[in-house]
């Protein structure tokens, strides 16, 4: 069984973790008011929105053809404001046009809005749903917010056992995020067994996608307890190696902990 150790906080892990983790956190404050009750029923029509540039206009006009892709990646633009005036009502309708027409993608954009009451009323219950269907659908991104709703017993019975299935299924799905939150269950023994080799495996699973906040959660834990794999290597490699690949993040750790961004090879 692996063993707790006196930790060793190195300052080039934590940097990283910060680094990493101030990026992930950006995409995630977003908050805007309910619209009128009602609306998550109303038929999507993708209406007219203004829009900045030429792709966002492209973009309006594909998925108005009914290109469903199209649908998703306008409502992203809308929901972020990038390339677009920001609107989350607009976005949940584009959303909610690509759910309906059979896009995984769709209909977890518009459970995660639906979860949050942005855009749309507030409905966790049926964010549920929306995100069942993503999940079925396809779409490892449905799979882990469904598992969060699980883990939280928001909108559906707590169910850990069910989350951890979930979150399973979003990260070997390919999504780093979910990797890190099943991992922090295991490292922390939260509603589960605790087990660090689990917890290594996971965030190893979301490192190997180049995601450095995945790599930071491997690198503390490796610090902290006694795993067989070495935490300074696979840092300087993964962080190295995105630097290398032109990652400004990656390159702005290493130059701040007085390494030097590595030359070519």
């Amino acid at each position: 069984m692996t063993e707790r150790r006196t930790p060793r906080w190195r300052p080039w892990i934590a940097a990283l973790h910060v680094a990493g983790t101030l990026l992930a956190c950006d995409s995630d404050a977003r908050r805007a008011d309910a619209p009128r009750d009602g609306e998550l029923q109303t038929p999507p029509d993708a209406r007219a929105v203004a829009i900045d540039n030429g792709a966002g206009q492209r973009l309006q006009r594909e998925c108005d053809a009914g290109a469903l892709p199209a649908c998703v990646e306008l409502a992203d633009h809308l929901e972020r404001g990038s390339g677009a005036v920001r609107s989350l009502a607009d976005a949940a309708r584009a959303y909610r046009r690509a759910c309906n027409g059979g896009e995984a993608r769709g209909c977890t954009g518009l459970g995660r809005l639906t979860r949050d009451g942005e855009g749309v009323s507030a409905n966790p219950s049926a964010a549920a749903t929306l995100l069942g269907r993503a999940c079925t659908g396809g779409d490892p991104a449905g799979c882990g917010f469904l598992a969060a709703q699980y883990a939280e017993g928001r909108g559906v019975p707590k169910d850990i056992s069910r989350a951890v299935q979930l979150y399973e299924t979003a990260c070997r799905g390919g999504d780093p995020r979910f990797c890190i939150l099943l991992g922090n269950l295991y490292q922390d023994g939260d509603g589960v067994a605790r087990d660090f080799d689990a917890a290594s495996r996971l965030y190893q699973l979301g490192c190997a996608t180049g995601d450095l906040v995945a790599c930071s959660h491997r690198a503390h834990l490796a610090d902290e307890v006694a795993l067989t794999s070495d935490a300074d290597e696979l840092l300087r490699r993964i962080v190295g190696g995105a630097c290398k690949a032109g990652d400004p993040r990656a390159c702005a750790v290493l130059e701040e902990l007085g390494r030097g961004a590595p030359g070519p090879e």
